[in-house]
């Protein structure tokens, strides 16, 4: 028969064994949650480098073509940004990269040709005479 002392030690160890997997479930719970995260910054990231780089290939292909799009700006006060060279826009989120290819012929940012960089913002693309220009809207 266990004695007041002997039972009270036992509830003890069941209670800090409980503890112990309630703090583990929450490192996991908080570790699933973090890298959902990552996760969807990195679609959302991936999302804006597919969508301007197609842009920029339908404009290069496209004469006479108007339209505009997007390079959003995202949470916590930090903007994408978006570095396009001849045939390859880099995008830079988080200190993070993605990388896009497009086709356009000569292509041109403020008057002046790649490589350039484009912020968080809505931008105007035409094809005019075989020369994709962009320019801030």
């Amino acid at each position: 028969m266990c004695g007041k002392g002997q039972s009270s030690v036992e509830y003890m160890v069941l209670i800090g064994a409980i503890t112990i997997v309630f703090i583990a479930l929450q490192v996991y719970t908080f570790t699933k949650y973090n890298e959902a995260g990552v996760e969807e910054s990195r679609a959302r990231m991936r999302e804006v480098c597919d969508s301007v780089s197609s842009q920029l290939t339908l404009a290069g292909y496209s004469k006479n073509y108007s339209d505009s799009f997007v390079i959003p700006y995202s949470g916590a006060g930090l903007d994408f940004s978006v570095a396009v060279y001849d045939d390859t826009l880099v995008l830079d989120y988080f200190g993070q990269s993605c990388i896009g290819t497009f086709r356009a012929g000569a292509l041109r940012y403020n008057n002046s040709g790649p490589p350039f960089t484009l912020k968080s913002g809505t931008y105007r693309i035409n094809n005019t005479g075989g020369v994709v220009y962009i320019a801030p809207q």
